[in-house]
């Protein structure tokens, strides 16, 4: 009885050792899945920052070519769409802080083309009111 007890106690402390190295394996196993969860987490994180950049920089360059050929009230639209988007990821990355500040310009060019074709509009209709009344 002795023999076998010794015997079996043995193969307790066989299993128990390899049964701790299976388990620290598994820790450090799930310590690496979570790093790459993490990391993953934080690519998807950046891409979408990224992707939002590109969409507001691309509505800047358009409302730029929308003043350029006087379209005013489709560039204010485009103004306003940039303005809606959400920049509060953006803003962490430069290109987003660059993109808010861009905004009250682009209203800006908005308003002082609008005056400028306002005023157009203005002086060839004191041209054209003079032959109104003959």
């Amino acid at each position: 009885v002795q023999g076998e007890l010794a015997a079996l106690d043995g193969v307790s402390y066989s299993i128990n050792q390899r049964l701790q190295q299976t388990g620290n394996d598994f820790m450090v196993a799930g310590r690496a899945v979570l790093e790459v969860q993490r990391a993953r987490d934080n690519l998807e994180t950046a891409s979408e920052a990224l992707a939002e950049c590109i969409d507001a920089l691309t509505l800047c360059d358009k409302a730029e070519r929308l003043i350029a050929s006087g379209r005013i009230l489709s560039a204010l639209k485009v103004a306003l769409c940039i303005r809606g988007l959400r920049l509060r990821q953006m803003l962490a990355v430069s290109m987003g802080r660059m993109i808010e500040k861009r905004v009250p310009v682009l209203l800006e060019r908005i308003r002082e083309s609008s005056i400028v074709e306002f005023n157009g509009f203005l002086a060839s209709l004191r041209v054209v009111s003079s032959k109104v009344g003959q």
